[in-house]
């Protein structure tokens, strides 16, 4: 039927429709109006939404806070890309050896088990306060995420595929630009969201 493979599309009426944006924000408001309503003890670590917009309101108003937003985003940016690339290098060659994936992916595992912002000071007393060192930092504290994503990506091609290609007369290269990259650009547009947010945090 209409609404493609395996399935049919269920057809919501436009009233449904109404009925349900309005039930979305609804219960929006009813969340923001009881975190409103928190007792004073709870606002002392659980911060009411008046809150937070006045502090939104000091933070957007002062000229030397807004000062920091393109210096976060270049170090954020910076470090984001370094993990990228590096991820990429990582993954694809401990993706070829399986011996070399046997002896380095507990390491790795162990590297991604350490907090990173505990490393923070450690940072700073190697690195110093410069751009430097804050863009090493993102960059170690976000490797990871696009490590484990391509890794997962390269060594979970279909082999019939491989074969296909090779049968096909696919060399090294065609394979790498027609199945391996295709295969890894999902998980790397997926881990990308994960990875804006923690280069922004960290």
């Amino acid at each position: 039927g209409p609404g493609g493979r395996g399935g049919r599309e269920v057809a919501v009426r436009p009233a449904a429709r109404v009925l349900i944006a309005f039930a979305d924000v609804a219960t929006i408001a009813a969340v923001i109006a009881l975190w409103q309503s928190d007792s004073s003890r709870t606002a002392s670590y659980l911060s009411r939404p008046s809150d937070i917009a006045s502090a939104m309101k000091v933070w957007l108003t002062n000229s030397a806070l807004l000062g920091y937003i393109p210096v976060t985003l270049e170090e954020a940016a910076l470090g984001m890309a370094i993990a990228l690339a590096a991820a990429t290098v990582l993954a694809a060659l401990l993706a070829s050896s399986s011996y070399a994936a046997g002896v380095f992916e507990p390491f790795m595992a162990l590297g991604n088990a350490v907090p990173r912002i505990a490393l923070a000071p450690l940072f700073l007393l190697v690195f110093g306060t410069e751009l430097k060192s804050k863009v090493i930092f993102v960059a170690t504290a976000v490797v990871f995420i696009p490590f484990y994503s391509i890794f997962r990506a390269l060594t979970t091609v279909d082999i019939d595929i491989l074969n296909n290609a090779r049968c096909l007369g696919a060399k090294k290269f065609w394979i790498i630009r027609d199945v391996y990259i295709p295969a890894v650009m999902s998980s790397v547009v997926a881990s990308l969201r994960v990875t804006v947010a923690f280069s922004l945090l960290t």
